[in-house]
């Protein structure tokens, strides 16, 4: 006990007996200033000397005691030395404060010293009862483990995510002096703790937690390199904490639950914490786990609370929502199987929650523990694990028809991942779906997700479900689900070839998707199945067709993945003849090229090499192993592709390959097409005498009428170009020479085309004559002669007087459209003469078995657009004609105008006037899907683009427009052809559903406001006309269907300023948008706000109104106006309805009595559907219920190349059609037009693409002329 005695060597008698007891008497939290002699003596090294050496001699008395108990360890004994504790104190707590507040090192010193030698006075028993310990002075030491953070700085780095790093003012040495510091107040609190109790003071014990708590999070701003004994630190705090789980500092189960509460926020997501939080959270874990050990049960409470605490709080990002659930699973890894499963049953219960982003959170732990392998706990036996993973299968299989599209495109993400099939055990998994036997399962309810956990039954649904969900998922209305509907559609069609026939279509719509990314991924799918199946036939014509397209695109991101999709499968795959084994997979790039040139789709192919060609991928080598096929089985797509390559790069060692000209042109077929594409690009790889002899002959060849009609605008393109170069110094006057003695080798033979007693057998070189005098007119200034322009005038306007040696001449007509169009375009006196008889042409009616007549009017459409881009003047008066033939029997004729217009409307050459954008509307519910695919795409991509409010502005126009009624106040009509209103309205009980399907359509493409604005007019000018009785008289049919479409419109839930929008929880959790501006959401209320009071004040009262007119004229509709007035009145609630109630107080008992015969049907619809339910096994139920469930993208995008496309597949007959000439020909000097040409072209992926000559079997990019073909 002499060692004690340096408690005297304190000079406590300096201190003032009245600061003493101002500090006592302000229970430690008060500290008044001390005097100055005292200030300094606390202040000086010999106080800063004598903590240390009292803190040493007590250490070695605590340690002394512990090894054997001394009966002099108490409070009592060393009170006997007579110490000043009152002053001590009060000095130790000065100290502490001092050090606490200031930055100097020795205040901060001296703090630790006073604290560590506090602790240890609270170790000494007795230190209660002689009130040596005081809860505030105990705070006030166990504060000093805050000067932890002045280890740490916060320092802002973008290149460190701005997180927290190490930055502090303090050298390293003193840093780690700091922390002994620390370390030895820890260990003295838990050497303080085995023998003081917190049992009577919770506030000490809450407070204390806290504090170490703190502590432990130091360890997530510790660089590896910078520890500082910083986990030594975070590892004492944990100690600490265990030691007070004990039942001297109260109830164990308590004290757990109160660790477990201030853990919370740390295992909690927030913005501000760092990425290294997760060194927290394994931390807390760990320490959980091993409290697990000691005291299991009040421990497991702790971690349930946990579980539960954090499933409840779930963040609403993304991010978050996988860190705080990758904590769950870690807590779920050190509990016991029987814990697993009762938090497995709240995770099922989570999961069907009706709190939208419950179930999204539901999900992401399930995704977790299905995919990513987390539930590693080696409590769980392999029986359990097996069966809980197809539980969690189930969940996620019921929740991919979830009403929120987040959940549903999580849920699907997930089926995603799991369907990859890394191990055998989920393919078995997936294998027992498809199992015969269990086809017709369905999705199981929550009840069967509860009872799965105790009992053994199956919840996975059979395929036709699934295959169904999926089909109604691909065309989901979040693009999210429909990519990962994608993947799993991909994964399942490789696990299981049958499913491709079936998923095939739904895949190949989404290479058309509004969505980029989905489009994108579409595409890698779909070649993907394709290189997994290069035998399919069928699967490789829709991949061409849906693929290839894309490769115009306007993203440049789908042009590349389809290029690297192209690469794949055609370039890569093309290798040595010498090596060619001719099988499914080697012969998949020569099907692929030829396939491509029967669908017509050259130019999509031209459009990739061009761009191969620019990004280098096109080598010598592959190159050389194409020109191996020359001459082999695969001779045609070798020069398909070659044809594709010359018109991008010169291709070596072309020259062997073209120097046999005069053999391929004598063959006259599409190999000699092919061999002369590469030729017109390559011909300067021919010496001089070649060049010659090649002119010669062609040139012999043309004059004799030896060419096929389809390779003599390549044979004149090559002829010219040989021309400038042979006679470089006078080729305008060579070129003009031989095109005008072509001309008038041509008139001549036409001369006596019209003549009955003709020579039949020449039909075929009088075709060959026409297509000749056309093209060669374009290369020189010489014009046709009036008497051979007024002969292919006859052949559109006397058809029916001709010979019929003439109308045998099947492709006759379809020629003469194309010449006399050459022939307007360079000429606006023959335009005037040529556009009367194409608009002609346009009104004669055509049927679907006559394939010449349809060739003949799709090309006079063309022809007149093409006359239109020049001299638009003249085109418009015939704009009606061709809004007519929209309503053409043969829907080619259809599909054709609607490109047309597509066009035309995209660079302005026409105007929406008039009915024009009403008769493109009525489109929509064509019968041909690519029409009205058209037409959704010009309305969506092109209208709407350069007009928002197009739809708005038209909308109740077009009521009254479509049933073909006029209205003194609202709606005068436009003036129409006697043929346009009877084709293009739609009037009358009969064209209902057509009408209803463009509201639908317009409806779903209005706003928020423009919702409003068009509910006040259906209000003012249709219902309040009807009641009134001043314009619209229902007793018609005309005015009848006016108002049944109105009350359509009103009770569609399109209308709804909710409908296509996603539902409020949802956009709340949308990790894809951006921090929400409160300006839309207070625009939207106030919308809303607007349109309930005046669907309150306006629109009910009018409603009551015409139902009483409608019951007095015994009306027929007066279901649809219940059904209105019950749909307008249940949004309210009974005070907002006093007044209403009030007028017409007949209106509650009307509405009671509405809903109860609703319930009614309802019930009886639901006990049919009941009965007949056992009777539903096939795919097409299972997926209508589906989309019952959820709603999906009605209207799909359409690339700009699919229209392009559109045109090859115009007509399945001998005439092959080709965009007319869009700009006319570079004229002479001497000839001189007062319309300026059209300088720039559209580009292949809208239709219009630059001035060529060429005519070949197939359809080209090129436009110049139009495309025959004629059987010679």
């Amino acid at each position: 006990m002499e060692s004690f005695r340096v408690f005297h060597n304190f000079k406590l008698d300096i201190l003032d007996e009245s600061w003493i007891k101002s500090v006592w008497d302000a229970e430690f939290v008060i500290y008044d200033e001390p005097s100055n002699e005292c200030l300094d003596y606390l202040e000086s090294d010999d106080v800063r000397r004598l903590l240390q050496e009292s803190r040493l001699e007590l250490e070695a008395w605590l340690a002394a005691n512990e090894c054997g108990g001394s009966p002099e360890f108490s409070w009592q004994a060393l009170m006997m030395l007579n110490i000043n504790v009152r002053g001590l104190l009060a000095m130790l707590g000065y100290i502490m404060k001092t050090g606490q507040q200031e930055t100097n090192k020795d205040s901060i010193q001296a703090c630790l010293e006073a604290t560590s030698l506090y602790l240890m006075f609270l170790t000494i028993p007795g230190s209660s009862a002689f009130r040596v310990y005081h809860p505030n002075l105990y705070q006030r030491a166990i504060d000093t483990l805050k000067i932890s953070k002045s280890l740490f700085s916060i320092k802002s780095n973008k290149e460190e995510d701005d997180e927290l790093s190490l930055y502090s003012s303090l050298l390293h040495s003193e840093k780690l002096k700091l922390t002994r510091g620390l370390n030895r107040i820890i260990s003295n609190l838990i050497t303080m703790l085995k023998s003081f109790r917190f049992k009577e003071d919770a506030e000490s014990l809450d407070v204390t937690i806290r504090i170490l708590l703190n502590i432990t999070r130091l360890e997530m701003y510790v660089k590896s390199h910078y520890n500082s004994g910083i986990t030594s630190l975070s590892q004492n705090a944990f100690a600490a904490l265990q030691e007070l789980c004990n039942s001297n500092h109260g109830t164990v189960a308590l004290t757990i639950m109160l660790i477990a509460q201030y853990m919370l926020p740390d295992l909690s997501f927030h913005h501000a914490q760092p990425k290294s939080i997760t060194i927290v959270h394994e931390a807390a874990v760990y320490f959980l786990k091993n409290l697990l050990t000691i005291h299991e049960q009040e421990t497991v409470q702790g971690i349930v609370t946990l579980i539960h605490q954090l499933m409840v709080n779930c963040p609403e990002r993304s991010e978050g929502r996988q860190r705080q659930a990758v904590v769950i699973i870690k807590l779920l890894n050190i509990c016991k199987e029987d814990i697993i499963l009762d938090i497995f049953r709240d995770i099922i219960l989570f999961s069907h929650n009706n709190k939208s982003s419950y179930r999204l959170f539901a999900q992401e732990i399930v995704g977790m523990l299905l995919t990513e392998s987390f539930l590693t706990n080696d409590n769980l036996n392999k029986n359990i694990k097996m069966k809980i993973r197809r539980i969690l299968i189930a969940i996620v299989l019921s929740r991919c028809m979830d009403r929120s599209a987040l959940v549903r495109g999580r849920a699907m993400a997930t089926l995603a991942l799991f369907s990859d099939c890394n191990n055998e055990a989920d393919r078995v998994v997936l294998q027992s779906i498809f199992k015969v036997s269990v086809s017709n399962k369905t999705f199981p309810m929550l009840e069967d997700l509860e009872e799965a956990l105790l009992k053994d039954v199956d919840l996975l649904p059979g395929s036709a479900a699934l295959i169904a969900m999926l089909l109604d998922r691909i065309n989901d209305e979040r693009a999210l689900v429909r990519r990962n509907a994608l993947k799993i559609s991909r994964n399942l069609a490789i696990m299981f070839p049958s499913l491709v026939s079936k998923m095939l279509q739904v895949i190949s719509d989404r290479c058309r998707d509004s969505t980029l990314t989905v489009r994108q991924f579409a595409v890698h799918i779909l070649s993907e199945i394709l290189q997994e199946f290069p035998h399919n036939s069928s699967l490789l014509d829709e991949w061409i067709q849906a693929v290839v397209p894309q490769i115009f695109d306007i993203e440049a991101r789908v042009q590349g993945k389809v290029l690297e999709c192209l690469e794949d499968v055609l370039i890569n795959r093309i290798t040595n003849a010498t090596n060619y084994i001719p099988n499914a997979a080697n012969s998949l790039p020569w099907r692929i090229l030829n396939r491509l040139s029967n669908l017509r789709m050259r130019k999509h192919l031209s459009k990739a090499c061009s761009l191969w060609v620019k990004n280098g991928v096109i080598s010598e080598s592959m190159i050389s192993n194409l020109q191996s096929h020359v001459g082999t089985d695969n001779t045609i797509g070798a020069w398909i592709l070659l044809a594709a390559l010359s018109e991008n790069m010169k291709i070596p060692n072309i020259r062997k390959y073209i120097t046999d000209y005069k053999e391929i042109i004598r063959k006259n077929d599409f190999h000699a097409s092919l061999v002369l594409h590469v030729l017109r690009h390559a011909w300067s790889v021919l010496d001089h005498d070649c060049l010659e002899d090649l002119y010669q002959h062609l040139h012999k060849s043309i004059c004799q009428f030896e060419i096929n009609f389809n390779l003599i605008s390549i044979c004149l393109d090559i002829l010219n170009s040989i021309l400038r170069y042979l006679h470089a110094d006078q080729s305008s006057h060579a070129i003009e020479s031989d095109m005008v003695k072509l001309m008038k080798l041509s008139e001549t033979e036409i001369q006596d085309l019209l003549r009955e007693n003709r020579n039949c057998t020449q039909d075929t070189v009088k075709i060959r004559a026409v297509f000749t005098l056309g093209h060669a007119s374009l290369f020189c200034t010489n014009k046709i002669s009036s008497s051979t322009l007024r002969i292919f005038e006859r052949l559109l306007l006397q058809w029916e007087s001709l010979p019929d040696t003439v109308k045998e001449m099947k492709d006759l007509q379809a020629s003469a459209v194309i010449l006399l169009c050459q022939q307007a375009l360079r000429d606006c006196k023959v335009a005037r003469e040529v556009t009367p008889i194409l608009g002609n042409v346009m009104r004669q009616g055509t049927n679907s078995n006559s394939l010449i007549k349809t060739s003949v009017k799709i090309n006079a459409a063309k022809a007149l657009a093409d006359i239109c881009v020049r001299f638009t003047a003249l085109v418009e008066p015939y704009l009606p004609d061709l809004c007519i033939s929209m309503k053409d029997p043969n829907p080619a004729v259809r599909e054709a105008i609607v490109v047309i217009f597509i066009q035309l409307l995209l660079e302005d050459f026409i105007k929406l006037k008039g009915p024009f954008f009403f008769h493109i509307l009525t489109m929509l519910s064509d019968t041909n899907s690519m029409i009205r695919e058209l037409t959704t795409f010009l309305v969506e991509e092109r209208l709407l683009m350069k007009n928002k409010t197009l739809i708005s502005q038209q909308f109740l126009d077009s009521i009254y427009h479509y049933n073909n009624y006029h209205s003194r106040n609202a709606y005068t009509g436009h003036r129409m052809l006697d043929q346009e209103m009877k084709l293009l309205t739609l009037p009358g009980r009969a064209n209902e559903k057509k009408r209803n399907v463009i509201y639908e359509f317009m409806l779903e493409h209005l706003d928020m406001s423009a919702k409003f604005e068009l509910v006040t007019k259906l209000t003012k000018h249709i219902f309040r006309e009807v009641c009134d009785g001043n314009s619209i008289d229902v007793t018609i049919e005309e005015g009848a269907c006016v108002l049944k479409d109105a009350l359509f419109i009103l009770n569609n839930n399109r209308l709804q300023l909710s409908s296509g929008e996603r539902h409020r929880d949802d956009t709340e959790l949308d990790e894809t948008s951006s921090t929400p501006s409160s300006t839309p959401n207070n625009a939207s209320n106030v919308i809303i706000t607007g349109l309930k009071k005046h669907n309150l004040d306006n629109l009910l009262p009018t409603i009551i109104m015409l139902k009483k007119k409608l019951v007095a004229l015994k009306f027929p509709l007066k279901e649809d106006v219940d059904k209105l007035l019950f749909k307008i009145y249940s949004e309210y609630d009974k005070e907002q309805l006093v007044n209403l109630l009030d007028e017409y107080p007949e209106l509650e008992k009307e509405m009671d009595s509405y809903q109860r015969r609703l319930k009614d049907k309802i019930n009886s619809e639901n006990n049919g559907e009941s009965s007949s339910s056992a009777n539903i096994g096939n795919n097409d139920s299972l997926i209508g219920t589906c989309k019952r469930a959820t709603p999906r993208v009605l209207l799909h995008r359409i690339s700009p190349s699919l229209l392009t496309s559109s045109y090859d597949k115009l007509i399945a007959s001998p005439v092959h059609l080709e965009r007319l000439l869009l700009q006319t020909p570079p004229p002479e000097p001497s000839f001189i037009t007062s319309t300026p040409t059209l300088t720039q072209n559209l580009n292949s992926s809208d239709f219009l693409t630059s001035r060529k000559r060429s005519n070949e079997q197939e359809i080209s990019p090129d436009i110049s002329r139009k495309n025959l073909k004629v059987s010679d």
